[in-house]
């Protein structure tokens, strides 16, 4: 199969990182062509592009640029010299600009775009399917009337050793917690309001707790505020973007997520992947995520449960969207909980089986359905054909 992979933001996220990976495995298997911008890297210098195996060294994948200017016509050229069988879109502005290619393309290419983050009717109104990761951004889809096929497939995690003894010492230390009693708090994400950590830092600074300290991994245009909220706490440190973040989640005690906007929310399977336990506020992606794992369906934080069953998944109660006072609330919960649990002798630590976010599986799902769209393509073509008019599409 021939496939077009596009994303044409900026930085290393999750969406970024999906991406990376989807078209790293389709390539052992299929000829993959990935369109990036050719101004890819954001102010920190990161990009999808450092993200991938070196030119040549996987034959299936070929990397090319479009930009920065007009990218449109860098696409279609692309397009045209590979004749892809279906080209993935991954986010509104590839939706979009691809979307509006469409009646120009040769050949009869099936079109698709993952929703990063969610439905908007101009991004993907040319497609023949958008893909959902989440039950809610189906939803969207079908309210937002669209037309094509809405397919559901999970995001996937991508397991991660456990760092030996004294790496996890390591980076307990560079983040602060050094002694016995200290509870180390982590939280990952790109400094930008949606993610809410200006809420965690206000949580925390409020709690006052003697041994919990706080350590945030990632950059963004809110740094500087962050940095002067917490100054007169020394509780707390900013890391800023690392490459080998995975191995802070295996070094922390509690995983937190204050967002106030989480689609989907890799984070947390790179948690969960972890055993950390985890206190967020109730976004998307930590109810379609947590809550499922969750014991008793998500509503308490039960140090009895975790003892008995050494369960780091129970959660506390998920606190409100935007409110630093109930998130405090809920850190209070699971540090009370943490206490009880060692006084019992047990750590609440758990890597739970993950089965619906298996890379694998997701992969098949999305082969199939370029598979069912190609056929579909094929078929509507062939009709067309038939009849004595133009193929659809053209």
């Amino acid at each position: 199969m021939r496939i077009v992979q596009i994303i044409l933001s900026k930085g290393f996220r999750g969406a970024e990182r999906h991406v990376a990976e989807l078209a790293t495995a389709q390539a052992r298997h299929h000829d993959v062509l990935l369109i990036v911008r050719a101004d890819s890297a954001d102010a920190g210098g990161r990009s999808i592009r450092d993200q991938l195996p070196p030119s040549g060294a996987l034959p299936g994948l070929r990397v090319v640029t479009v930009g920065p200017g007009l990218m449109a016509p860098g696409i279609w050229s692309h397009i045209r010299r590979f004749r892809p069988d279906v080209i993935h879109c991954h986010g509104g502005r590839a939706g979009q600009t691809v979307g509006r290619l469409r009646p120009l393309l040769p050949g009869r290419p099936s079109l698709l775009a993952t929703m990063h983050p969610d439905y908007r009717r101009r991004w993907y109104q040319n497609h023949d399917a958008v893909v959902a990761t989440t039950d809610w951004q189906a939803q969207e889809a079908k309210l937002g009337g669209f037309e094509g096929r809405i397919a559901r497939v999970n995001l996937w995690l991508q397991a991660h050793p456990v760092p030996h003894a004294g790496r996890i010492a390591a980076l307990r230390a560079e983040m602060g917690a050094e002694l016995p009693g200290d509870v180390l708090a982590l939280g990952v994400g790109p400094l930008i309001r949606e993610k809410g950590f200006d809420l965690l830092v206000s949580a925390v600074r409020g709690m006052g707790h003697p041994h919990l300290k706080l350590a945030i991994v990632g950059d963004g245009p809110e740094m500087g505020a962050l940095r002067q909220q917490a100054a007169d706490c020394p509780a707390i440190r900013f890391l800023g973007f690392r490459g080998d973040v995975k191995d802070f989640y295996h070094a922390a005690d509690l995983f937190c997520s204050p967002s106030r906007f989480e689609p989907f929310g890799l984070v947390f399977l790179e948690a969960l992947d972890a055993g950390v336990p985890v206190v967020a506020s109730a976004s998307e992606g930590a109810r379609t995520i947590l809550q499922p794992l969750s014991q008793d369906g998500g509503d308490a934080f039960s140090a009895a449960a975790g003892a008995r069953t050494g369960n780091g998944l129970a959660l506390a109660p998920l606190a409100a969207l935007g409110d630093a006072d109930d998130l405090a609330e809920q850190l209070g919960v699971a540090l009370e909980a943490m206490a009880q649990a060692r006084g019992a002798g047990v750590r609440l630590r758990h890597r739970p089986e993950l089965p619906a976010y298996n890379q694998a599986t997701s992969l098949e799902a999305l082969e199939r359905l370029y598979a069912e769209l190609i056929a579909s393509a094929e078929a509507a073509a062939a009709a067309a054909l038939k009849a004595g008019a133009p193929a659809p599409g053209h």
